[in-house]
């Protein structure tokens, strides 16, 4: 299986464990990579991706260590449950306050001196954009990047044709890391643009972000890997617009929204059908988890007549693959779930008239369309997919 390397955007520790707006990303990151599960790649994806270091983490009341650091994140982490409430695939964790992550950042800003590309002034420590501009290809690399939506591409290759001024990579914070080169610490952000590569060997595939990081930290990572690396920072990047949830973000609890498996696909739903490619903004409306249980009821209800109906010993379902229409690649989540809507209800419709003898549909027809549905299904609801396919003896989807 071909690895596929997914940056899950690194989150604070000082919202609680999985705000509205951290699910949302987490459940679009989910989507993107069944689709790739499904399609044969083993997919690599933190389940928990942390930033702690910088100004924040003064207010902890700790002992001013990057150790007690770890202790209170480790602590803190140990508490959250709501990712796997959720039905995310992905495993592991990483943070940037962990050794493996500040080691790694330690050791490019170290490479990246050695090959001419730091600048001192004083105790602070910048990279110097206009050398590395001169020795390598920086826009043509900036054009081979994959962007969703254009206009994040767009804005990234103006950043790019526009940067030149050194970019500062040392601020003295009590939670930051160690400078070898002497002066001030690293810059927290520095650490979280590099930290990927000490846990994904193969590079990053696609990094997800919001517009605001793109100048943050993805323009910075950009500039860290390209004098360093053959590979591309990152293949492709994935900004999904921000949201704005209906009554506020403190009105959506996401505890409250995973209680079971129907109020957990429905969230997904909602989540999904807030992702625009167009809008820099969508208002997640409540009405869109009510719109999400009644589709999850009419994919179960249209299970139920094939129960009734078919003699699945006869039947080799295995052989219908997922088949994944064009939306999926390009992030179109919102259109791909928009088709599947219309499918089951018009195959309610059909199974109506069947019913009524009307119909010039065999069940075992309108079953091959079901199961290839449900497999296109999956990535957004998988709790009813994956109950649905393990009633007909599909224990593996595929």
């Amino acid at each position: 299986m071909n690895p596929y390397n997914i940056a899950n955007p690194p989150v604070g520790i000082y919202r609680g464990d999985l705000p509205i707006s951290y699910a949302y990303i987490n459940v679009l990151n989910d989507i993107h990579a069944r689709h790739l599960q499904k399609q044969g790649f083993k997919v690599n994806c933190p389940l928990y991706s942390f930033n702690s270091l910088g100004k924040r983490a003064e207010s902890l009341g700790l002992d001013g260590t990057i150790e007690g650091l770890r202790d209170y994140y480790q602590r803190w982490r140990s508490r959250c449950n709501l990712r796997h409430r959720l039905g995310l695939i992905f495993e592991g964790e990483i943070a940037d306050c962990s050794e493996q992550s500040i080691f790694h950042a330690q050791n490019v800003l170290v490479e990246l001196s050695e090959r001419g590309f730091v600048e001192k002034r004083g105790d602070e420590t910048y990279l110097d954009i206009t050398r590395i501009k001169s020795r390598f290809p920086c826009e043509k690399l900036a054009e081979s990047i994959e962007f969703y939506p254009q206009r994040a591409r767009t804005e990234f290759l103006r950043m790019v044709r526009e940067s030149g001024s050194p970019i500062r990579v040392s601020k003295d914070r009590v939670y930051s890391a160690r400078n070898p080169l002497g002066g001030s610490s690293i810059s927290p952000i520095f650490v979280v643009s590099n930290m990927w590569d000490a846990y994904f060997k193969d590079g990053v595939d696609c990094i997800s972000c919001s517009e605001k990081e793109l100048a943050r930290y993805i323009l910075l990572r950009f500039y860290s890997r390209v004098p360093l690396s053959e590979v591309l920072p990152m293949k492709k990047v994935f900004v999904p617009n921000l949201i704005q949830p209906e009554g506020g973000y403190d009105s959506w609890d996401v505890s409250d929204c995973t209680r079971d498996e129907v109020s957990s696909d429905a969230l997904r739903y909602a989540i999904s059908k807030s992702l625009s490619q167009n809008k820099q903004s969508m208002i997640m409306k409540k009405s869109a988890l009510q719109g999400g249980v009644k589709l999850i009821h009419l994919v179960g209800n249209i299970n139920k007549f094939f129960n009734k109906n078919i003699d699945y010993s006869d039947i080799d379902l295995s052989k219908i693959r997922y088949n994944p229409s064009e939306n999926m690649p390009q992030f179109k989540f919102s259109a791909e779930i928009s088709e599947l809507e219309v499918f089951f209800r018009t195959l309610s419709k059909s199974i109506r008239e069947y019913r009524e003898g009307d119909s010039g549909h065999s069940p075992k027809e309108m079953l091959e369309s079901y199961v290839n549905a449900l497999h296109r299904f999956e990535p957004f609801c998988p709790f009813i997919c994956n109950k649905v396919f393990k009633g007909m003896s599909l224990e593996k989807l595929v």
